[in-house]
């Protein structure tokens, strides 16, 4: 089960009430096994304009990855987008977006 969990050491975390960055905190996500051949914002990217922006983890939005674009501003990462349309939830990737991706 060594595969179940990967822990990152330093990621941008949003609060869980207000979506109030805190900074940078360490995390669990799944194990690469579990999207093996599948996008994934953390272990296989797809090619969008921002997969090598800094990754924004929204605790207020059920843990929805953003990518901080060069102004700051938060755009839902494609790949977890997708993610939770397949969960059935839409308009996920509703944002302020300032054109970047």
């Amino acid at each position: 089960m060594e595969d179940e969990f990967d822990h990152i050491d330093s990621v941008n975390v949003a609060e869980p009430v207000f979506g109030i960055q805190v900074g940078k905190r360490g995390i669990r996500i799944h194990g690469p096994s579990k999207c093996e051949g599948r996008p994934c914002p953390f272990h296989n990217p797809s090619d969008h304009a921002l997969k090598d922006a800094l990754i924004n983890v929204r605790m207020d939005r059920n843990a929805l990855v953003e990518r901080i674009c060069e102004h700051g501003v938060g755009h839902p990462d494609p790949d977890s987008v997708a993610y939770f349309e397949q969960l059935g939830q839409t308009m996920v990737g509703i944002h302020g977006c300032d054109g970047c991706c």
